[in-house]
């Protein structure tokens, strides 16, 4: 019984995750995404301990982004940083340029610009992190978790 309620959190959780990132994805044709952000976001408590919650909300965005298309590195970050506010866990979500192209004046219409989203959670990063790695980002923004009340 207790294996059964284990999978049910499971398969709930990777649904709703799912459900986001498709959401996410649609909404990003229409509207900024600083207003999805303030929409969807909402931080009722702070929990900073919960590190396990965090990467495991993290990972099931990142398996969902897998069945939506062109769900980008920046859909995948707001998704994820939203469902973690739901869950009281505060992250920020950082905007950045590859450090060759990283002079704000040279970013605007310069073809070949290279743009990543990330999201970090107690400045560790959870989600995006393997861009990262193969290239150096420049953060242009910081988005945390926007706090409501």
């Amino acid at each position: 019984m207790l294996r059964l309620r284990k999978t049910a959190r499971r398969v709930l959780l990777f649904a709703l995750c799912q459900v986001v990132v498709i959401f996410v994805r649609l909404a990003l044709y229409v509207v900024k995404f600083s207003r999805i952000q303030k929409m969807l976001t909402s931080q009722r408590a702070t929990n900073h301990k919960n590190e396990a919650r965090a990467f495991i909300i993290a990972r099931n965005v990142q398996k969902a982004a897998r069945f939506v298309p062109n769900a980008s590195c920046l859909t995948q970050a707001l998704s994820a940083q939203a469902v973690l506010s739901w869950f009281g866990v505060p992250t920020e979500m950082v905007l950045g340029a590859s450090k060759s192209n990283a002079d704000p004046r040279l970013l605007s219409g310069r073809p070949g610009t290279d743009f990543h989203a990330w999201l970090t959670w107690k400045g560790q990063v959870i989600l995006g992190g393997e861009e990262l790695e193969t290239q150096t980002f420049v953060p242009l923004s910081r988005f945390p978790t926007i706090e409501t009340g």
